[in-house]
Formats: structure tokens, sequence, C-alpha cells
């Protein structure tokens, strides 16, 4: 069984609040594993190299078998479906998307991307992996952190062209199939959204 929905993105737009929403409903079915990365890492060896980074590096499931057994207890449920907001940052994510799954739902929750930007930072610093104090600094940090091989969590400013990846998904997938949401509505209205996107 593979997910008829997929919670792409973005990161730090609520996509962890919507994921522990969803998988209290009792006709969604998601995996214990929020992240598994699977359509942005497929058949690659996961090994970025900045700090903290080898969280990812081991939740990130790059194998077909694996991403499926992700879904083996999915049996009966209306809506089987997981979040990795890693999608829609990734270039080719969609693509593949839509060569395994083309029928999938997609729900895309949109944030000012300054905001988003400046929360990554924040969630980096309080998980004490940040190691500049300075959010202006780490932006300026960001080129030199993308050619070291860091995740995509610290490319603070490539993560705001969030126009480039709503267009990417739009191109592979019709509008009826993609659901955008802002972050305030969706954290405003919680178990409301929880039953409209379970059934969008």
């Amino acid at each position: 069984m593979l997910p008829n929905f997929l919670v792409i993105g973005a990161a730090k737009a609520g996509t962890t609040a919507l994921y522990r929403y969803l998988s209290q409903h009792p006709e969604v079915f998601m995996p214990s594993i929020k992240e598994p990365n699977y359509f942005a890492l497929a058949n690659r060896e996961v090994r970025f190299q900045g700090p903290g980074d080898d969280r990812t590096n081991r939740s990130s499931i790059t194998r077909f078998a694996d991403y499926q057994a992700l879904f083996d207890e999915a049996d009966g449920y209306q809506a089987v479906g997981e979040a990795s907001p890693m999608y829609l940052y990734t270039a080719d994510a969609a693509n593949r998307i839509h060569d395994l799954i083309p029928n999938v739902k997609l729900i895309v929750i949109l944030r000012d991307p300054v905001e988003r930007a400046h929360s990554a930072y924040l969630h980096l610093r309080r998980d004490e992996r940040e190691p500049l104090a300075n959010f202006a600094d780490a932006i300026a940090a960001e080129e030199e952190r993308i050619a070291k091989h860091w995740a995509p969590m610290w490319h603070l400013r490539g993560v705001v062209s969030t126009s480039n990846s709503c267009n990417r998904t739009s191109m592979c997938f019709p509008e009826h199939r993609c659901c955008f949401s802002a972050m305030r509505i969706s954290i405003g209205i919680q178990s409301q959204s929880v039953d409209a996107y379970s059934i969008f």
C-alpha cells in the first residue's frame, strides 16, 4: 500500500502540528515516522554534514520496500498519508511522486517566507545546532553550508522560494489534487482542519 495523500511542506509552517492532528483522526493513517523524505532522497546515500544532521540521515527512508513498509498497518483507513516538508523544496520530488502515485492528493501549508526562514533559524538555535548567534550571519553562511552538504533545514534563503516550489508541484498535479493553505488558517482551526484535510 502507498499513501493517497501527502503533506509536502512547507517546513516551519505547521506541518508537525497537522501531522499530529491527522494522526488522531480515526479514519486517517499516518506512520510513526514523520518526514521519511522518500521522494526527496530515494535511492540515494543520505549523508548530510551539518550539525545534528545525523538525525535526518538516520530517519530518512531511501529504499522503496522500506517506504512501503511504513504503511503495512494502513488497511481499512479511508485516508493514508505522511508528512515530509522536504518534498516541497526538492526540485525533482514532485516528478517522483507523480511517477509512483499520480492520483495522490497534496497538502501544502504556506507561510510568510521571511518568517519561515527566521523560525527555522530559531529552531536550530533552540536545538543547539546553529553556532551563529546572529540571523544575518546565518543567512550569509548559507552558500558555504550548501557547498558542505548541510541538510535543507539550513538553506534559509533557498527554501523561501515558495513560488518556484509551488509551480513545480502545479506542473505535475492538477489543481483539484492540491490543497494550498496559509499557516495561520491551518493552526487557527485545528480540529476543523483535520476533518477538512482528511476528506479533501
